[in-house]
């Protein structure tokens, strides 16, 4: 029978106190809390499914389970209570002059009008027993008067075999249905004995409690009475109830307790004092687990007798159990003792025991191991558990550790482990052990052979060998090995009874349960047991399950298993409405969004009350008790899976409910135009409003990035400006230092002695020093600024390389040159390429000891079309330390060893040089060891064809005029002097205003200006020159100290054609002025040679060098004079990429012989073939011819002396 949930919802556990029932001793009860609150005189109890209703004097309490305080309802009219019975609907409580069914939370008054003694259910419906009749109130709630009689006692109702009885003062009637009708026939002793309480057994017979005994009858005609027991035997007061269980009957009084007799053959088993209730007893009522007994002040529950036996021991905490032969012995803090004779059999410092062969025994003790009483000294320390290893060998466990002990005194320690906690002998032997850290495997010997489990470890037991249990439930053998798991987190004990093995253990939420195990399939089924609140171990004695606890010892005869939980009686509670047919059973409108789980309520027994979670769309689970609600908010629209999971001892069950709510109006179609509209205007408004931000926010740091640019950009134009000063104010002092030694070198010998003239060479080589670096700081100003710019064009580069390695070492002395065979035509910066060679060159040389190089080229074709060239750069000398092999390469950065030498240098010619590698897309490394260093460079450069050659054309003569315009007087020193030997007439000018009035009054061939004047600067005086000077106008060449492209651009931009850098020399001169001079040539009257700067030697090493130099000699006239005519051609501007190429590829015939003044000419000369500028190329082609026949003829000469 289950209460409604009206009736339930505020219900909660009473407390019970449980009396534990004993064999052989006083018994001792188990004290549960009493019930709280004010009760006075139980006037009836009675239990429904799951709850119990008892009554005292004025209000009625509803219990469920017996963890919580009960609910506590008064009747309307406050009269006093006397009777409860379970109706369908509810309860019906009777009392002095009313009658009330308590249903659905409310009162409802049933009309009879009598002082109610007795109600019994039946069928649904209840029987009332009054001082003036019996009354029936159906299932539906009508009430009828069943008969009219005026007892003079309380007419007790009875139900026997199905059938309703009532029995006033001796007699007994038959409940029809309709009335009461006589029945003295069907039970002719009932008048005689005057009814009390009447049970069917399961047998049919009867358990009758009368007046004046309580018997056992079997049959009506005539009575067998099978097992009397006279009242004198029971109590001398009055008795109340009896009540069988199995084999045993239990008689309860009112004054005397509860005695329990044998229903074989009557006699006394064991008593409950009526002391050991809270007061007198009133009321008993029969129910599945045992007896509810109402006394004065409180409510108890017998357990079923037949179940389970509880024994109380001697003082003291259980240590350990043991079998000493067929003798079942316990080991407390007060002694050893037998618990089925009550004898102290060993003192209280024996704090282990175990038998080492049949009537010989090992006690442990403080410090010591007792063979047969001869004692063994050990380590100081409580013994506290012994292993049997063989008839004179033991493992003892103590606080310290575990060690092997033997007869005669030998103890070895166990090493490597860590705190045990329990040892055990296996089949094999050896010994298996459990500690916090794990468990061992340990051999006779004490070492340790296996490690296994996780976390708390204990070794158990079992039959003839040993089982290891670790913390997350996995089960090991005795040799360590993973065999199964259980729900249990640790196993404290194992006992074996009829072969059917018990474990007890804790689960992952701390309460303790002893369950049936199968070892081979690991099925875990926990037992329905009222454990001790404290239970410490189990075991085995003669086949019965002993639990052992503080002070008491619990015999299970009849072991009954637990099931799975159960969730039926689970409900929601909610405004559900009506549900569609395509929706859930459980529908939620739109504005609710909460449900209620409503679990169901406790049991009596605490153990057989499973915990509760819930969990919603996956999501964690909410744990409750039985009995309460769940509250379930926030469910969102649409169905929702509900889950409610029951659990308990490792097992569970559950349950799912499907919950859909109805989605709101604002969810449905109709509000979707509604949405979209609502979307498109906040989109609109909310695009603007971020357009309007970004916008602001643009236009904030836009303004921030021009301040910032301009900021910038000043400071680029200060350094721009620092650097042109400095190179401006540098250059100046020193091309006069440059251009005098050039002038004192050039004079004759007889002018200068030889010593002035050391001195003299000497002063020019610091100021090339100087000059190259200058040069240097001011390319890794470009190169850090990124301005570096690289010029692809094709080249040749095997004769690059030799020319670059020849420009340090002319004659081939200290370098050494490995070259690949043929020429190689690629296409790169070929001056970029001779720039990082000659300053690799030159930091061999002068780093090197001995001063030597190897420079070694190799060439790799990596895919069609490209090849990677890899240069490399090795000499001989101190090793680099490798945490300076980066460092070289930062700029202004010098290695130790050039430090500790004091060689000269700034440090940024590899810095430099690495820059310009990675700008074309290579790579400069370096590697030092023993005494070998070696730079190497990988450069990947496209593949392309060999120039064509053309004819060339006859070159001119005219005279020269020039202007050069300077302010600086040693300036003009050098500048007139170059001038003057190449055959040009100087007019003069200090600054912008004179220089003007010059080319107002005259004409001129050439005109030199530098960048800075006192009164304007190179680019506004070059404008405005242009603008006054008649047509044909002169060239106009820079005399710079320091240029950036900007500058060089602005320059060209105003009309200037031609750029020489400070310090100038002849051949500086010479270079920029080819090509621009209309009328210039290298004139014949110079004091040098015109072939002076040929250099024959590369030609001449070859094998048949002579004949090679010969055939240069009369091929270079043909391929000139083919180049000219090409060149002279009034269409050839459709033709400029090809001529170009020639022109490049008889540039490379002339850096065969490193005539490298002619070769810059030619450089000038394709690239006016490339813009197409007709009037340079023709002056250029006029100024080379001259130089082409020299050369031939220098060539001849060569090869003829060397013949």
């Amino acid at each position: 029978m289950a209460f409604s949930p009206s009736f339930r919802v505020y219900a909660a556990a009473v407390v019970l106190g449980l009396v534990q029932v004993c064999f052989g001793q006083e018994p001792k009860p188990i004290a549960y809390e009493r019930l709280p609150g004010d009760f006075e005189f139980c006037q009836g109890i009675v239990k429904g499914d799951s709850s119990w209703v008892a009554l005292s004097q004025d209000s009625l309490l509803v219990g469920f389970g017996t963890t919580n305080a009960p609910m506590q309802i008064r009747p309307p009219n406050g009269g006093e209570l006397r009777v409860v019975a379970v109706h369908d609907r509810g309860l019906v409580v009777g009392g002095l002059g009313f009658c009330y069914l308590y249903t659905e939370g409310r009162w409802v008054s049933l009309e009879f009008n009598d002082h109610f003694l007795s109600a019994a259910s039946y069928k649904g419906g209840v029987l009332l027993g009054g001082m003036n009749g019996v009354y029936y109130v159906d299932p539906s709630g009508v009430c009828t008067k069943a008969g009219s009689f005026r007892p003079t006692s309380i007419p007790r109702i009875f139900v026997i075999n199905g059938q309703a009885y009532v029995a006033p003062d001796g007699e007994i009637y038959r409940w029809t249905g309709k009335e009461v009708v006589p029945a003295d026939q069907e039970f002719p002793w009932a008048k005689e004995l005057g009814l009390r309480s009447v049970q069917t057994l399961p047998d049919g017979s009867l358990l009758v409690c009368s007046n004046r005994t309580v018997q056992i009858i079997r049959g009506n005609d005539p009575p067998k009475v099978l097992v009397e027991i006279p009242v004198t035997r029971i109590s001398t007061e009055r008795h109340v109830f009896a009540a069988q269980f199995a084999d045993i009957v239990v008689v309860v009084t009112r004054d005397a307790g509860v005695k329990y007799y044998s229903a074989r053959d009557g006699s006394l088993l064991w008593s409950i004092p009526r002391t050991a209730f809270a007061g007198e007893i009133y009321h008993t009522s029969l129910v599945d687990e045992g007896v509810l007994i109402g006394a004065a002040h409180g409510i108890y529950l017998l357990p079923d007798p037949s179940r389970f036996r509880y024994q109380d021991l001697p003082p003291g905490d259980v240590r350990f159990s043991a079998r000493l032969g067929s003798r079942f012995v316990l080991g407390l803090t007060t002694g050893v003792y037998d618990p089925d004779t009550g004898e102290q059999l060993y003192p209280a410092d024996v704090n282990s025991l175990a038998e080492i062969a049949p009537g010989h025994v090992v006690e442990g003790r403080v410090g010591l191991v007792v063979f047969d009483g001869s004692p063994v000294q050990i380590d100081p320390g409580v013994v506290q558990q012994i292993a049997i290893l063989d008839g004179t060998t033991v493992a003892v466990i103590q606080p310290q550790g575990l060690s092997i002990v033997t007869r005669d005194g030998r103890t070895t320690r166990v090493s490597a482990l860590g705190t045990p906690n329990s040892v055990v002998r296996t089949k094999s032997g050896h010994l298996l052990a459990g500690s916090a850290e794990g468990g061992y495997v340990i051999s006779r010997t004490g070492t340790v052979q296996a490690k296994f489990g996780t976390g708390l470890t204990r070794a158990v037991r079992f039959r003839d060998g040993a089982l290891g249990f670790d913390s997350e439930g996995n089960v090991f053998s005795d040799e360590g090995q993973n065999i199964g798991h259980l729900p249990l987190t640790t196993v404290w004990d194992i006992a074996d009874c009829n072969g059917r093995p018990y474990a007890f253990g804790r689960d992952e939420k701390g309460e303790r349960w002893i369950g049936a195990v199968d070892f081979n399939t690991f099925e875990w089924t926990p037992l329905d047991l009222p454990l001790h609140p404290s239970p410490t171990a189990i075991a085995n004695n003669n086949g019965t399950l002993i639990v052992l606890g503080p002070g008491t010892a619990m015999r299970v005869m009849n072991p009954l298993s637990l099931s799975r939980p159960q969730t039926a009686g689970i409900t929601l509670k909610g405004p559900f409405r009506a549900s569609g047919p395509s929706e859930p059973g459980f529908t939620l409108p739109s504005s609710a969004d909460t449900v209620e789980v409503k679990l169901p309520p406790p049991r009596l027994y605490p153990w057989r009350n499973p915990s509760y979670n819930v969990q919603l769309n996956g999501a964690g689970f909410e744990t409750a008790p039985p009995g309460t609600s769940v509250r379930v908010p926030r469910l969102p629209s649409g169905t929702s899976r509900l889950t409610v999971r029951a659990e308990w001892a490792g097992l569970s069950s559950s349950t799912d409910f499907e919950i859909y709510r109805d989605r709101p109006w604002w969810l449905r179609a109709p509000a979707i135009l509604l949405y979209i509209g609502a979307a498109l205007f906040a989109g609109y408004g909310a695009v603007r409003w971020r357009t309007a931000r970004l916008e602001h926010r643009a236009r904030l740091l836009q303004a921030m990035v021009d301040e910032r640019t301009a900021e910038l950009r000043k400071a680029q134009k200060a350094r721009e400006d620092f650097f042109s000063t400095l190179s401006h104010e540098i250059r100046n002092p020193l091309n006069g230092v440059v251009g005098i030694c050039e002038i004192l070198e050039e004079a004759t010998p007889n002018a200068i002695a030889p010593r002035e003239r050391v001195f003299i060479r000497t002063l020019r080589a610091c100021a090339d020093q100087l000059r190259s670096i200058l040069d240097d700081v001011l390319d890794f100003a470009r190169i850090d600024r990124g301005a570096i710019q690289i010029h692809e064009e094709p080249f040749e580069l095997v004769s690059s390389i030799e020319g670059a390695v020849r420009a340090i070492d002319a004659q081939m002395t200290r370098c050494t040159v490995r070259l690949p065979d043929g020429p190689i035509w690629l296409r790169g910066d070929v001056g970029k390429v001779r720039q990082i060679v000659t300053n690799l060159t030159s930091n061999a040389l002068k780093y090197g000891v001995p001063p030597e190089a190897k420079i070694q080229v190799a060439v790799a074709e990596q895919a069609p079309g490209t090849k990677t060239v890899r240069i490399s750069v090795i000499n001989t000398g101190p090793t680099i330390p490798a945490e300076e092999l980066d460092a070289i390469f930062s700029g202004f950065v010098r290695g130790s060893d050039a430090v500790k030498r004091q060689i000269s240098g700034t440090g940024i010619g590899l810095a430099v040089s690495r820059r310009i590698a990675e700008a074309m897309g290579g790579s400069l490394v370096a590697t030092s060891q023993d005494g070998l260093t070696e730079f190497r460079m990988e450069i990947q450069f496209a593949v392309t064809n060999a120039p064509a050659e053309v004819e060339s054309i006859s070159p001119f003569e005219t005279s020269s005029r020039a202007l050069a315009i300077e302010d600086e007087q040693y300036n003009r020193l050098v500048l007139g002097h170059i001038l003057s030997r190449m055959g040009y007439e100087v007019d003069w000018a200090a600054d912008g205003a004179t220089a003007l009035e010059r080319v107002r009054s005259g004409s001129y061939d050439l005109i030199l200006t530098d960048f800075m004047l006192p009164d304007t600067n190179g680019v506004d005086l070059a404008k405005r020159m242009l603008e006054v000077m008649k047509d044909p106008k002169p060239p106009i060449v820079a005399v710079t100290a320091y240029s950036t492209p900007e500058k060089i651009q602005q320059a060209r931009e105003a009309g200037i054609v031609g750029f020489v850098t400070k310090p100038i020399s002849k051949k500086k001169l010479e270079s920029a002025i080819l090509g621009v001079a209309p009328r210039f040539r290298i004139r014949q009257t110079m004091d040098v040679e015109p072939a002076h700067n040929c250099d024959f030697s590369s030609l001449l090493r070859l094998p048949n060098g002579r004949q090679i130099l010969a055939q240069y000699a009369d091929e270079l006239p043909d391929a000139w004079s083919r180049l000219a005519d090409a060149l002279s051609q009034k269409e050839w501007q459709e033709s400029a990429a090809n001529l170009a190429r020639n022109v490049h590829a008889f540039r490379s015939r002339i850096l065969a012989i490193h005539a490298m003044d002619v070769a810059e000419q030619i450089s000038l000369l394709e690239e006016a073939v490339r813009n197409q500028e007709r009037d340079t190329v023709d002056r250029l082609v006029a100024v080379l011819s001259p130089a082409m026949m020299d050369i031939t003829e220098a060539a001849r000469q060569r090869a003829t002396a060397t013949a």
